[in-house]
């Protein structure tokens, strides 16, 4: 990195500092609606929020912040698919507080001023910005898949365990059941015995199950990083049923918070493989007409808001008149198109005003009522401009406008 550390602060741009300090602040927030929303519950209210991954919300808005000022593109990217998901996934969790949801707002917002200044996307896109090994949009989709995938062998560790002690203690109490004698303790062990070793059994297959989407999405987030365009295709027909079957819940009222946070996530790992053309490019794909297209439209904007106007400077003889049309003669003295032929038009106050006949540009001259030099001519004299003759005592030619005054 180049220049001393101290150096940093003065080098980000003002934008960069809105969308630094826009996430801090989101994390602050999120933290503070977080600890609220666990004394709102009581003793539990902590071991819920530690479940439910309120806390993941303000970790993740710090590190946004911590790598918009290291200048990273990841960080930049990370922030539009945390944002959103964010925004969706904490009120319908149920355990958001108003400062909570504050705080996901603001999250959707922090990362606008870092993609849409100029001088933000120069301070990336310089020597101060943290180099990116990869395009940012796969970097952050296997920044997912690995976090996905490590809670749910989180997930299969425990299914597992539970299940080996559900059956264990199943069996130790159907056999207790079973040695009080008679026929009752023969049917409540039995009874023990059926249940408990159903539910054992389906712990243990829910995570074998979840062992193996773990060891799955381990292996997806590798093969994308080896652009194997196989493992994008995997990804995202594995993301879209996972989005089917949570959609479904979510329908039938069956999930909560939970699974929006993960369909929400399903859905981000899909348009972040397909959509953005750094992604596309990564896989060899051409990046989309449309997308590219937008998003000119909205740099060139964003560009004409923030370019200040500035007014025409007056040049020595005025301000600047409209150039003609090409090829058409200019004033010799001042470079302005000439008007073409002109013919008088006569005014009350004594002045000879004269109309263009090609252009109807007006020009007023106004008559002098003392000519200390100069003397009229003759009658008989003609203009020496067009030829016609001069009507006596005139100052201008009735015919073309020209002065007839000698000097």
């Amino acid at each position: 990195m180049p220049g001393a550390p101290a150096g940093r602060p003065a080098a980000v741009p003002p934008a960069m500092w809105a969308a630094i300090g826009t996430s801090a602040l989101a994390a602050v927030l999120a933290l503070v609606g977080a600890l609220t929303t666990s004394v709102g519950y009581g003793g539990l209210g902590l071991i819920m929020v530690l479940l439910s991954g309120v806390l993941a919300v303000p970790v993740v808005y710090a590190v946004i912040a911590v790598g918009l000022y290291r200048g990273s593109r990841v960080a930049r990217c990370a922030g539009f698919v945390a944002g959103p998901v964010l925004l969706v996934a904490v009120p319908a969790a149920g355990l958001g507080s108003a400062a909570l949801v504050l705080a996901a707002v603001l999250g959707v917002v922090a990362p606008f001023p870092a993609a849409l200044s100029a001088g933000a996307r120069g301070f990336i896109d310089g020597p101060w910005g943290a180099p990116t090994p990869q395009a940012p949009s796969v970097v952050v989709a296997r920044l997912v898949l690995a976090v996905v995938a490590a809670l749910t062998a989180l997930g299969a560790l425990i299914g597992l365990v539970g299940g080996l002690l559900t059956l264990t203690s199943t069996a130790v109490a159907a056999s207790s059941a079973s040695s009080a004698g008679g026929e009752l303790g023969d049917a409540v062990g039995g009874l023990i015995g059926l249940f408990g070793g159903a539910i054992g059994v389906f712990a243990i297959v829910s995570g074998l199950v979840s062992a193996g989407m773990a060891l799955l999405g381990f292996w997806l987030r590798s093969a994308l990083g080896a652009r194997n365009r196989g493992a994008r295709v995997a990804t995202t027909v594995v993301a879209g049923l996972v989005s089917l079957v949570v959609l479904v819940g979510l329908l039938a009222g069956g999930i909560g918070g939970a699974g929006s946070l993960l369909l929400g996530v399903n859905l981000a790992l899909i348009v972040l493989l397909w959509v953005p053309s750094d992604a596309r490019q990564h896989f060899g794909d051409v990046p989309l007409p449309l997308v590219e297209h937008l998003r000119g439209q909205v740099v060139h904007a964003v560009a004409q808001v923030g370019t200040p106007v500035r007014a025409p400077v007056p040049g020595p003889f005025g301000p600047p008149r409209p150039a003609g049309p090409v090829g058409a003669p200019v004033g010799a003295s001042t470079g302005a198109p000439w008007p073409g032929p002109t013919r008088p038009v006569p005014s009350p106050d004594g002045s000879a005003v004269t109309v263009g006949l090609s252009t109807g540009a007006l020009s007023a001259h106004r008559a002098p009522t003392v000519v200390p030099s100069g003397r009229h001519p003759r009658p008989e004299l003609a203009c020496p401009r067009c030829g016609v003759p001069a009507a006596p005592g005139g100052a201008f030619c009735g015919h073309c406008g020209g002065r007839l005054t000698a000097a």
